[in-house]
């Protein structure tokens, strides 16, 4: 009862504040599930006993308008998805980028959000998405969202967002952002609208944006999702990379005039680079690398010649 009572008496504090400053300030119940809001992740599955990973996918979730089901009113997702390398065996093959658009103007997602918990409808029934009514002392319980172990909530603090301050929950293995999404247990930057957890993959996000500002990562660009990636331009060949999956040296096959090999990591941060390679095999240390998923691009001339997607393993 008194937990509650709490929930309530926040919720009614906080829409007589907001008031106080601006009716259209209250009328924003959800700030987070405003139109425009862009969350884009990325995944990859690894098959146990499988020498290679499967599609790496990046997918772009927009919220764009609202609708009204068995009384609730909830907002519109769309989604798109970008296949950035398909499964080429050992050695490689060639691999291309191939944009799907999943929804064809259809909604993908309904979230529906009251007193801070929010929800999604799945074939007429509602799951949690998640619960950002946390007080310290709370503890997180595992949601369609987060499929960890359950945590307890350390401190609070906040951060600026779309002109609004979102609460920060810190726990001993995570931190987590009102309606953006999580960082830490050893993991990148996640969004909230992740698919469902599978045992042998790994998720990590792209950003977080509304209109064209994006506010995750703080260096990021707005949440485009390109039409296409290039694998080569004429007059190169599309290199081969092996072994990949690594955990030691990865070979590479150099094309002739190329200006730059680098590395980048799944949040596009660059963390290797080689000027001028030579033509032909060169190696790539990935032993220097933490475990996970990069993108290698290799230049030549103006343009990129091929984006491969590499892993490292420990």
């Amino acid at each position: 009862m008194s937990y509650t009572f709490s929930r309530l008496f926040r919720s009614l504090a906080t829409t007589l504040v907001a008031g106080s400053f601006s009716a259209s300030v209250m009328a924003q119940s959800n700030v987070w599930l405003a139109d425009g809001t862009v969350w884009m992740e990325g995944y990859w599955c690894c098959p146990p006993g499988t020498p290679t990973c499967g599609d790496m996918v990046k997918d772009r979730r927009v919220v764009d308008g609202d609708t009204l089901i068995n009384g609730h009113l909830y907002k519109k997702v769309y989604q798109s998805s970008l296949i950035i390398e398909k499964d080429c065996g050992v050695p490689p093959g060639t691999c291309v980028g191939t944009v799907i658009v999943d929804d064809h103007g259809v909604p993908s997602l309904f979230l529906r959000d009251t007193l801070g918990s929010m929800y999604r409808l799945v074939n007429g029934v509602e799951h949690l998405l998640y619960d950002m009514d946390l007080e310290v002392g709370d503890t997180v319980v595992q949601t369609v969202m987060w499929p960890w172990p359950s945590a307890v909530v350390l401190s609070i603090d906040s951060v600026v967002v779309q002109g609004s301050f979102r609460r920060r929950f810190q726990t001993g293995q995570f931190s987590l952002i009102e309606g953006v999404g999580w960082s830490g247990n050893g993991y990148d930057w996640f969004g909230f609208l992740q698919p469902p957890y599978l045992g042998y993959c790994s998720y990590w996000g792209f950003c977080y944006s509304v209109a064209d500002t994006t506010y995750f990562p703080e260096n990021g660009e707005a949440c485009a999702l390109p039409t296409a990636i290039p694998t080569h331009v004429a007059g190169t060949t599309i290199p081969r990379i092996h072994p990949n999956p690594a955990s030691d040296l990865l070979v590479l096959e150099i094309p002739l005039g190329a200006l730059h090999v680098r590395v980048m990591g799944a949040t596009g941060a660059e963390v290797w680079r080689m000027e001028h390679p030579p033509t032909g095999r060169m190696s790539i240390p990935l032993s220097a690398f933490e475990a996970g998923a990069y993108v290698v691009e290799v230049r030549t001339g103006s343009a990129v010649s091929s984006r491969r997607f590499i892993v490292a393993r420990p």
